[in-house]
């Protein structure tokens, strides 16, 4: 997280965010696991921990689904309205197909870490 502030002030902006972006999350992905893994489920046969990575992530993606169809339904009638912008070069494409292939990373590696 050091490390990404340090270059938001920089000409490495984006950088610095995925830094940033990578840095909370790995935070949030152990305070999870020590949250889940301490939870009791049944004294009685001595079991602890949720094993529930793919339905937290599962419930997280439907969650943020549900918040950002009201906001964009919201929004379409105004000046905000979002437009997404055309992929005009190669360049561009590679770009979004690098953020989702991070993106699809960094669920997995959650679940792999939460499991």
């Amino acid at each position: 997280i050091t490390v990404g502030l340090a270059l938001v002030q920089t000409s490495m902006r984006t950088a610095g965010l995925l830094c940033i972006y990578f840095g909370v999350q790995t935070g949030l992905n152990i305070y999870m696991k020590a949250v889940l893994s301490g939870a009791v489920v049944s004294s009685e046969r001595h079991m602890k921990g949720i094993p529930g990575a793919f339905l937290i992530t599962a419930i997280q993606q439907l969650v943020s689904f549900a918040m950002l169809i009201p906001v964009l339904a919201i929004l379409w009638p105004t000046r905000w309205r979002y437009t997404p912008k055309p992929l005009t070069s190669i360049r561009a494409c590679a770009w979004v197909l690098g953020l989702s292939t991070t993106f699809a990373l960094n669920i997995g590696l959650n679940n792999l870490c939460l499991s």
